[in-house]
């Protein structure tokens, strides 16, 4: 019973830790859209005026390359975080937790499903700060329709328990493998987005 609860909490802190890094790097990205949206409004008004030099152009575009490289740094950092605290999670869990009965596998293949939708969502977010308007409504279409696909395999691969205590079982660590599938897809997707030279 113990380790069920020392298990819950640590959930719940893992949960609060990713939180909290989304949250910091959705601020991240906020101040370096505005200090990019000022600088480029400035050299808008410089260009407009005649006053701008070739010197400016070359200092603007070596600071937006600088921020870019910093910002995949940052990124990398973040993704590397929550790798590490998977792995530190995972293998705490190993030694600490056990689960005993079929009810409490099921209940153990759900909450690491849910931490497989958890890393899914936070690299989904990440994605979403590089897309343009068009790419964004078409990223959110794939997301749905992955969903979708993401249901029924699961439902499918579950029915060769059907009706049996160990089908939630097989639902769950079906949708954990086809999360943490599609994760890596989107985590792939941002960093040859961030690999883009500008």
């Amino acid at each position: 019973m113990e380790t069920a609860i020392l298990t819950f909490i640590i959930g719940i802190i893992v949960s609060v830790l990713g939180y909290l890094l989304k949250r910091w790097w959705e601020g991240q990205a906020t101040k370096e859209s505005i200090q990019e949206a000022v600088q480029l409004a400035n050299l808008h008004k410089e260009i407009r005026s005649g006053s701008f030099t070739l010197d400016a152009l070359a200092a603007l575009k070596g600071d937006i390359k600088t921020r870019a490289a910093t910002s995949q740094k940052y990124q990398e950092e973040v993704f590397a975080g929550i790798e590490r605290a998977v792995e530190e999670k995972n293998k705490t869990r190993t030694v600490e937790y056990e689960p005993q009965s079929q009810r409490e596998m099921n209940q153990y293949a759900f909450h690491l499903a849910e931490l497989a939708n958890h890393e899914l969502e936070f690299v989904v977010r990440a994605l979403e700060g590089h897309l343009s308007e068009s790419e964004q409504v078409a990223f959110e279409n794939a997301q749905k329709a992955w969903k979708e696909f993401a249901e029924k395999q699961s439902e499918f691969e579950s029915l060769e328990a059907e009706g049996g205590s160990m089908q939630p079982l097989l639902w769950a660590s079906a949708r954990r493998l086809l999360t943490i599938e599609r994760a890596a897809q989107v985590k792939e997707e941002v960093n040859k987005r961030n690999r883009i030279e500008y």
